[in-house]
C-alpha cells in the first residue's frame, strides 16, 4: 500500500509542499496555491491585527477545490494522481465577506470566473468518485480566505483596500492538504502535490 509518509511529492516551482507525517484524525481538502508575489498582495489586503481578528498566514493562503473531510489520505492520493487537467491563469479581484450564524465574519478575496479552474474542480471530483466522494450540492463559488473575525471586531479600511485589488496567478499544480485545529484555529499542512499539464493558458 502507498505510504505517503515515505514519499516526497514536490512542486516544480517551489518548496511549499514538504513531506509530512499523516494524522488519521485530521480533515482533508484539495486546493491550489499561489506564487509568492500574489500571496504578498493578498496578505496586504488583510485587516490590521486587533481584538477578535484571526488573520490567515502566508503559508495558509489557497483556493479550495474540494473539501473531503475525514478520508483515507493514501487512497485519496492514489486517486488524485490520475487527474488529467491543464495549467491555467487565474484572475483575482475585489474583496468581500460572509457571516456565520453567530455573526462572525469571514473576509475573502474574489476569484474571477475561470474555465480552467472549473475543469480542474470537475476533474478532481471525477477522480474521487470511485472512492464514494460526493461533491457539495451547492454551486462552486471559489474565494481566498484572508481573515476570520468575531462579530464585534472592527475592520476599518479592509473594503477600501480591496475595492481596487486585482491580480493574476498561474496555477500549475494542485495539492492535498491536511487540516487540524491548534489552539482553536485551523492549521493546514500540504501532504502531496501534483503538476498540471503544460504552460498556464488564459483560463
Amino acid at each position: 500500500m502507498l505510504n505517503l509518509a515515505e514519499i516526497i511529492f514536490t512542486n516544480a516551482n517551489d518548496h511549499r509542499c514538504p513531506p509530512r507525517l499523516l494524522h488519521r484524525m485530521s480533515k482533508y481538502f484539495v486546493a491550489a496555491q499561489f506564487p509568492v508575489d500574489v500571496v504578498d498582495a493578498l496578505m496586504a489586503l488583510r485587516p490590521d491585527p486587533g481584538p477578535g481578528i484571526r488573520r490567515v498566514n502566508a503559508d495558509q493562503i489557497h483556493v479550495t477545490l474540494h473539501y473531503l473531510g475525514d478520508v483515507d489520505p493514501e487512497r485519496v492520493a492514489t486517486a488524485l494522481s490520475a487527474v488529467d487537467a491543464t495549467a491555467f491563469t487565474l484572475g483575482l479581484a475585489g474583496v468581500g465577506s460572509f457571516a456565520s450564524a453567530d455573526g462572525a465574519l469571514t473576509l475573502w478575496a474574489g476569484i474571477e470566473p475561470n474555465d480552467g479552474l472549473i475543469a480542474l474542480h470537475q476533474a478532481i471530483a471525477q477522480a474521487l468518485r470511485p472512492l464514494g466522494f460526493v461533491p457539495e450540492a451547492r454551486a462552486y463559488k471559489p474565494h481566498v480566505t484572508l481573515a476570520r473575525l468575531a462579530a464585534s471586531a472592527a475592520i476599518d479600511g479592509f473594503y477600501g483596500r480591496g475595492r481596487t485589488f486585482s491580480a493574476t496567478a498561474p496555477i500549475e499544480a494542485y495539492a492535498l492538504f491536511r487540516s487540524t485545529f491548534v489552539d482553536g484555529a485551523p492549521t493546514y499542512a500540504c501532504v502531496a502535490t501534483w503538476p498540471l499539464h503544460g504552460p498556464p493558458n488564459a483560463g
